[in-house]
């Protein structure tokens, strides 16, 4: 709860329901944004439906890359889930995650935003310099990777 971060992204080999109950409390505790996940040779997108455990929490599995096996049988044209990869693009204010097939077909596309952040609780740096400056001062240098920019920087990711 006391990141600065505009995301908190978790990402584990296995799905959430692998331990759910410890899962559930983490991602509640911690405001956790996006549960990014692998393990099943299949995509699946879940957010505000009824059965996602951890809502308003989305979370995602990548699986696509099963090699020889995956949760079901593939479609030649790649009109299912059992292959491909997600597409990510991050801003400072919107996550878009659009599941594409093996076939290219983009299978949906899902947009969130950042959960809100519980009130900040502020303590004082023990040695002055801890990370973001010395105490006092904020370290304005661009999150890494993102370049520079205020709203306008933008994150893109493939993750299959």
């Amino acid at each position: 709860n006391e990141s600065q971060a505009e995301w908190q992204v978790l990402v584990t080999h296995f799905p959430p329901e692998h331990g759910e109950k410890e899962w559930r409390r983490l991602v509640h505790e911690y405001g956790v944004d996006l549960f990014l996940a692998g393990h099943r040779h299949q995509q699946e997108v879940h957010y505000m439906e009824d059965e996602n455990f951890l809502r308003p929490t989305p979370y995602f599995v990548s699986g696509g890359g099963g090699g020889i096996t995956s949760e079901g049988v593939p479609d030649a044209e790649g009109l299912d889930d059992m292959y491909g990869f997600m597409d990510l693009t991050l801003t400072k204010k919107e996550f878009m995650i659009e599941a594409i097939s093996h076939g290219g077909q983009v299978r949906s596309t899902t947009c969130f935003r950042p959960r809100p952040r519980a009130p900040q609780r502020h303590h004082r740096a023990p040695h002055g310099n801890v990370g973001r400056g010395h105490e006092g001062e904020e370290d304005d240098r661009p999150p890494h990777g993102l370049g520079s920019g205020g709203d306008s920087r933008t994150l893109h990711l493939a993750v299959g």
